[in-house]
C-alpha cells in the first residue's frame, strides 16, 4: 500500500472517529437527570477527542491535508429521543469505532509506528465502549427503581 493510500485510510478513521455519536452528543449536551451519567460521558468525549488528536498530528507530520468531514445529517433526528435510546446508539457506534479500529490495524500492518498508536487508541476505544455500557446498565437499573 502507498504512502497516500495509508494517509488516506488514516483520514477515513478520523472522521469516523471524530464524527460518531459520542463526539456530536458532547457538542449538543443532551439532557438526563443522571448527574453521573453525564460526567463520565463527558469524560469520554474528552479521551476520545485526545485520541483524535493523536490521528491529527500523525498525519499533519505526514504533511497530509486533514479533512475531519462532518457529522451525518440524521443525528438530527436525535434531538428529542429518550436518553437510554440515545445510549444504546452511542454504543452501537463506538463497537464500530473498534471495528474499524481493528481494520485499519490489519490493513496498516506494514507500518509499526501507525500500528503502534492505533493499538493505543484501540485500548482507550475498548475502556469508552465497556463505560458506556455501564452507563447503559445504570439507565435500564434506573428506569426499573
Amino acid at each position: 500500500m502507498s504512502c497516500d493510500q495509508h494517509n488516506d485510510e488514516l483520514n477515513q478513521l478520523l472522521i469516523n472517529l471524530s464524527r460518531r455519536l459520542l463526539q456530536y452528543v458532547g457538542e449538543t449536551c443532551p439532557w438526563t437527570d443522571r448527574p453521573e451519567v453525564e460526567s463520565t460521558i463527558e469524560e469520554l468525549v474528552a479521551s476520545q477527542k485526545a485520541d483524535i488528536a493523536k490521528l491529527v498530528h500523525l498525519l499533519l507530520d505526514r504533511n497530509w491535508i486533514v479533512d475531519f468531514g462532518t457529522y451525518p445529517t440524521n443525528y438530527t433526528d436525535l434531538h428529542f429521543v429518550a436518553f437510554d435510546y440515545l445510549l444504546n446508539e452511542i454504543v452501537e457506534g463506538e463497537a464500530q469505532t473498534v471495528a474499524d479500529l481493528e481494520a485499519t490495524i490489519k490493513s496498516q500492518a506494514d507500518d509499526p509506528i501507525v500500528v503502534l498508536l492505533l493499538e493505543e487508541i484501540l485500548t482507550n476505544q475498548k475502556q469508552v465502549v465497556e463505560r458506556l455500557e455501564g452507563c447503559t446498565r445504570t439507565e435500564k437499573a434506573s428506569q426499573k427503581a
